[in-house]
Parts: structure tokens; C-alpha cells; sequence
């Protein structure tokens, strides 16, 4: 039998073997996907940045955190395929009730990804071109994409809380309360941590041809 509010099902592998391998993999997910939002926010930060100072597009850092976009993308994607199977197996009735609940969000985020992805695909590849008409697509893509987290942090938060699902159904399908505090800190923690650890990245990886960093 797996935990409790489960599933009457004995798991395929034991509990403590689940739980490691979705620690694993969620964890290696989790850091790509900072990082993954951490140079979004930087990229067009700082292209912003630049093209308001009047200083040119075609700085070399700027390119160079832009670039790493794509590969960030890539593995974060492929990891959390690993670690939303693992959720779906060990944590099934909590998981799937929380995407349940939200699940016109839920597949939201299908879109929202492939919009944001194609189009920071798209500045990548015109980052010799750029100019001040890309930053508005920027910031939509950088949008688009941060979306994301708040909703996959509202389902996790909700997975948690088992004892609140009669109370956000009838509330419109809507966190409140408490539950809103919770979210909202949870989610700017996410994005605090994106910027730090990409900071960190691109401050050893993306400048060490510079010789200021």
C-alpha cells in the first residue's frame, strides 16, 4: 500500500526507493529550471539594460547568457518528464486531485511553454540582429514563461494540503486565505532563486573570456 490518501495499491518499488529517485531527479530538475528562469530574467534584464543606456545590442555577454537559454531548456524538460512519473506513482491521488482541480491551468502550461520557448528560440538565434523591437518579445516570452512556476507551485501546494480541496472547489477553484501567503512567498522563492544561482552561472561560465567580470 502506498501512503496515505493513496492509492490501495502495493507501489512497484519499494516507498524509500521512490522517494529517493523523485528526490533525485525533482532535485536535478528543480536547478535546471532555475536556472532555466534565472537567465530568461537576466537576458532580458539585461538587454533592457543595455538598450537604455544607449550601449550596443551586440554585447558579448549578453549573447553569451541568451545562448545558454537553449541547453537550460532542454535537460530541465527531459529531467521533470523523470520526476512527474515518479509524483504520478508515489503521490497519485494527491497529485492528480491538485492538477484535477487546477486543470484548465494545468493545461495552460502547455501553451505557455511552447510560446515562451519558441520565442526566446527565436531571439537566440537573432543575437546578432537585435535591436529595441525584439525587447517587447522579451518581456512576453519572459511573462509567458514565469507563469509556469506559480501555477505548478499551486498545484504542489494544494497536493499538500489535502484537508482544503472541498474548500478551493467551492471557492471557484481558487486558492485563498492562508493558502494564498503560502503560495505567494513560495513562488517569489522560486524566483529568487532562479536569479542567484543563474547569477552565479553566468558570473563563472558566461564571462570567463572577460577579463572584468
Amino acid at each position: 500500500m502506498n501512503i496515505l490518501h493513496d492509492l490501495l495499491l502495493d507501489p512497484p518499488i519499494s516507498n524509500w526507493l521512490l522517494d529517493f529517485l523523485l528526490f533525485l531527479t525533482f532535485s536535478l530538475h528543480f536547478i535546471f529550471v532555475l536556472l532555466l528562469i534565472g537567465t530568461a530574467i537576466l537576458s532580458v534584464y539585461y538587454f533592457a539594460a543595455t538598450w537604455y543606456r544607449g550601449e550596443p545590442i551586440e554585447l558579448p555577454w549578453f549573447k553569451e547568457i541568451l545562448k545558454t537559454f537553449l541547453a537550460h531548456k532542454s535537460i530541465a524538460v527531459v529531467i521533470g518528464v523523470g520526476a512527474l512519473l515518479l509524483i504520478q506513482v508515489g503521490y497519485t491521488v494527491p497529485f492528480f486531485m491538485a492538477v484535477t482541480i487546477f486543470a484548465e491551468y494545468w493545461m495552460l502550461i502547455i501553451v505557455f511553454l511552447i510560446i515562451a520557448f519558441l520565442s526566446f528560440d527565436a531571439l537566440g538565434h537573432k543575437r546578432n540582429k537585435l535591436n529595441k523591437i525584439n525587447l517587447p518579445g522579451g518581456i512576453i516570452s519572459l511573462f509567458f514563461l514565469l507563469i509556469v512556476p506559480g501555477i505548478f507551485v499551486a498545484v504542489l501546494s494544494t497536493a499538500e494540503r489535502s484537508e482544503s480541496w472541498e474548500e478551493i472547489i467551492n471557492n471557484g477553484h481558487q486558492i485563498f486565505g492562508a493558502l494564498t501567503v503560502h503560495w505567494l512567498f513560495r513562488y517569489l522563492h522560486v524566483l529568487g532563486a532562479a536569479i542567484v544561482f543563474s547569477a552565479a552561472f553566468h558570473f563563472f561560465f558566461s564571462t570567463k573570456r572577460e577579463k572584468e567580470k
